[in-house]
């Protein structure tokens, strides 16, 4: 248990959400009542798992006495993370922001919805990410003259906010409701957006990029699943790959209830097919709900959702593959405290090798807690379906797994592929090993009818080259037809004319190669 802030000591501890570094260590967010009113606590768990201090970041003016919700977190690779959550501020619902650096030292606190279209109407639900540069994200959807819109500020790495624009744009919803935004961020400070939209009959899930320079795409539907094309799509939530392609997973109704679907959308933002991925017996025809997604450096997702069993609601986790392969849903709420209660509103978040981090409020017979659990991923780099430490080449795509010389590395990735000692790059056979009968070291076995051609490469005395090419071509004629004992006849006559010039017009190492290559072509 990590809610041991002594203000909140036997008070309700409601919503987490966490984020990881690049060493493994996690970050998480929540809020509870701390006597006068709700507030945003922070605390970090190392890598090994174990909590640091909790500490209360809610500490703007505006809210000193106002209730504080919806906190979200986004981290970089250095440890800073970034907080953002909504308050009643002194007229409406507005947006916060702060950030907390690696050592744990709260900044300050700012608010950042300052959109002119609602500076009077109220903001809900903020979402953040963060990029490699120590930028953040956020967006979260507000009241415009008309309907709910999706807005979008980029904070950069000093903590100054830009303009706050609106990204909702598709004409399916130009007059309807957008909500429940989620986002996340590449490397190089593209964010990508998701949203629930009304199309005119039902919720829709849009997605839609804001590159770099702050400007974004047209918007797209990704929630293409023929189980609920008329049913409601709603809370998708986002995660990105190292190559851009990101991951979105949501809430739809198939008609009989509430399932979780998994989409993916490439780099390019083109969509793949969409999948139902919350398949567990326990819940086969309840329903499941708030999915959350995490992604690795290999393009494996992660997703936990919350499900029915048929006594009380419990946590859910789900790896889908690289390639899009969903595997096995497993219940993962298995604390003693709670075994036969409620547990709520999973949260993910995975280390670039698969290592995935959980976090949920669950009650434990007298109040809400917090719970955590880690699973240790099996990582596919390459994402041929082969799990790396079963890959005989672990970051290259080699599905079949072919191993010429079964020395135990992949033929994609081994440098001598025939274990000859040559390297393939300069090995005229790179999948053949001589064994020794290799006079020139070229990496191939020597045979009679290659003879003629290695005399003509060593620049001989012209009558010497034309006696020698003669005799090894008339021995290749000959065992090409199959007249063994003729072919050996001339090869030996080759040979006692290499041995009449050697060191005279051959020179002594040409020579002896010449005899060896004639005598493994006898061999071989």
């Amino acid at each position: 248990m990590i809610s041991t802030h002594p203000d909140n000591f036997g008070k309700q501890d409601w919503g987490p959400q966490i984020a990881i570094d690049a060493l493994g260590n996690s970050y998480v967010v929540w809020r509870c009542y701390d006597g006068y009113d709700n507030e945003i606590y922070w605390v970090k768990v190392d890598a090994e798992g174990t909590p640091g201090v909790v500490q209360k970041i809610s500490v703007h003016p505006d809210n000193d006495r106002n209730e504080d919700y919806d906190p979200q977190i986004a981290v970089d690779a250095l440890g800073n993370s970034y907080v953002t959550w909504r308050c009643r501020g002194i007229f409406d619902n507005e947006i916060y922001w702060v950030k907390v650096d690696a050592q744990g030292v709260r900044g300050t606190v700012q608010k950042i919805s300052t959109h002119p279209n609602n500076a009077y109407r109220d903001d809900w639900c903020p979402q953040i990410a963060a990029d490699g540069q120590g930028n953040s994200y956020v967006v979260w959807y507000g009241r415009d003259i008309r309907d709910e819109e999706i807005y979008w500020v980029k904070i950069d790495a000093q903590g100054v906010p830009g303009t706050v624009q609106i990204v909702s744009t598709h004409p399916d919803n130009a007059k309807w409701n957008e909500m429940y935004p989620q986002i996340t961020a590449d490397t190089q400070g593209n964010s990508y957006v998701v949203y629930q939209g009304g199309d005119g009959y039902d919720n829709e899930i849009y997605w839609v990029k804001v590159d770099a320079q702050g400007i974004p795409g047209g918007a797209i539907v990704v929630s293409t699943h023929p189980d609920n094309i008329n049913w409601d799509d709603i809370f998708p939530q986002i995660a990105i790959d190292t190559q851009g392609n990101s991951y979105v997973v949501y809430q739809g109704l198939d008609g009989y209830d509430s399932e979780i679907y998994w989409v993916k959308v490439d780099a390019q933002g083109i969509p793949g097919g969409v999948q139902k991925i919350s398949t567990h017996p326990d819940n086969e025809t309840r329903g499941d709900y708030v999915p959350q997604i995490a992604v690795d450096a290999a393009g494996n997702s992660y997703v936990v959702y919350q499900g029915l069993e048929g006594r009380d609601d419990e946590i859910y986790f789900v790896k889908v593959d690289a390639a899009g392969g969903a595997g096995t849903s497993e219940k993962i709420a298995l604390h003693a405290d709670n075994i036969d209660r409620d547990d709520w509103k999973p949260q993910i978040a995975a280390t670039p090798m698969g290592d995935s981090c959980i976090t949920w409020q669950g009650w434990d017979g007298s109040d809400w807690e917090i719970y955590f659990t880690s699973i240790q991923g099996v990582i596919d780099s390459d994402g041929d379906g082969i799990f790396d430490s079963e890959d005989n080449c672990p970051l290259i795509y080699n599905p079949g797994q072919e191993d010429f010389d079964s020395d135990g590395v992949g033929d994609v990735c081994d440098p001598d592929d025939d274990n000859d000692g040559i390297p393939d790059e300069v090995d005229a056979c790179p999948f053949e090993n001589p064994e020794g009968l290799d006079a020139n070291s070229d990496g191939c076995i020597d045979r009679l009818c290659d003879l003629a051609a290695l005399v003509k490469s060593l620049e001989l005395h012209h009558g010497i080259e034309n006696s020698l090419v003669q005799k090894a071509t008339h021995a290749c004629t000959k065992y090409t037809a199959g007249n063994i004992s003729e072919a050996s006849q001339m090869v030996r006559a080759f040979i006692k004319e290499v041995e009449a010039q050697k060191g005279k017009k051959i020179s002594i190492a040409d020579a002896d190669m010449l005899i060896q290559f004639a005598s493994n072509a006898l061999l071989s």
